[in-house]
């Protein structure tokens, strides 16, 4: 506790940054230690739980709760911690009924769409989980996991223009993810332009050579340039990857 005397916020800000850095134990025992000077706090009740769910102690984490409930039920950050233990006990959608109180409370932050939207996604509702990370980047525009997805999701709507428009965002400032060039490319591929297509699938398979997806689809955007060659030669190269399989069959039909 450097520079700081040794009160329960020291030891619950300390144990925040044992949390974040995965150091769970050390994080559990200032929390503790904090709890002991104010059990009225709600912080080091709520972090606990945090610290108790990532080590898989489900129970522990259940009584941490309900004790900071006692204190603030609709403390939006409560919300959001049941709503990841709801999660880890399978009742996804209990977790979205937290995650929509949060929201209620505190609908600037970033991270509760963020999080509502991946929950939508795995309980199969993937216009709600694009809407929530429009909703989300409206606050952090420049989240680059929330793009990646909005990205993906938007593409599989058929929304090109949106997905484009993320894609270019995210590849200007990691120009080497190949998998974003790879969906880049197959966006730029569906609206006619299979030369910026190429340029991209160009990159992800120098990146990533021995992935089948990028040898597949650029030889995919090959055939549609007309470069019957190129195109045998990544199928081809698909094949020695996968040799077998309905993906191989697949594209053993095209060559």
């Amino acid at each position: 506790l450097i520079e700081v005397g040794p009160d329960s916020n020291a030891y619950f800000n300390r144990g925040s940054v044992y949390l974040h850095l995965h150091r769970y134990e050390e994080a559990k025992a200032d929390f503790n230690a904090a709890i002991g000077m104010e059990p009225r706090d709600l912080g080091p009740w709520v972090h606990r739980a945090q610290a108790w769910l990532a080590l898989g102690r489900i129970d522990e984490a259940e009584r941490d709760l309900a004790r900071a409930e006692e204190i603030d039920a609709e403390h939006p950050v409560l919300r959001m911690t049941r709503s990841s233990l709801l999660k880890a006990k399978g009742d996804l959608k209990g977790a979205i009924a937290e995650v929509d109180k949060a929201i209620a409370k505190s609908g600037s932050v970033p991270e509760f769409w963020f999080a509502r939207s991946d929950y939508r996604k795995e309980a199969g509702d993937a216009a709600g989980a694009l809407a929530d990370l429009t909703a989300g980047l409206k606050f952090r525009p420049d989240d680059l996991r929330a793009r990646r997805d909005r990205a993906t999701l938007a593409a599989e709507a058929g929304d090109l223009q949106t997905a484009k428009g993320d894609l270019d965002f995210v590849i200007e400032r990691t120009p080497q993810d190949a998998e974003m060039r790879n969906l880049r490319g197959r966006v730029l591929a569906t609206l006619d332009d299979a030369n910026a297509a190429l340029a991209d699938l160009n990159v992800a398979v120098t990146e990533e050579p021995s992935a089948p997806t990028h040898r597949y689809y650029r030889g995919v955007v090959r055939v549609q340039a007309g470069n019957m060659a190129g195109a045998s030669d990544d199928f081809e190269a698909f094949l020695k990857l996968i040799p077998s399989g309905p993906d191989a069959e697949h594209v053993r039909q095209l060559l």
